[in-house]
């Protein structure tokens, strides 16, 4: 089984993610991602979903 290219984008964002150790830093990585995510579904017209 070969790698797709965002499997492989999900691994190196969840790798950085574990060195940053800093809470403030850490929340506002999710925040961001979370905010991403929700302009990339509405300018695409997806339902949203309740987890963040």
């Amino acid at each position: 089984m070969q790698a797709t290219l965002e499997e492989l984008q999900a691994l190196r964002l969840l790798r950085a993610f574990a060195e940053i150790k800093d809470a403030k830093t850490r929340e506002a990585v999710i925040a961001f991602a979370e905010q991403a995510r929700k302009a990339e579904a509405e300018s695409s017209g997806q339902p949203q979903d309740n987890n963040g």
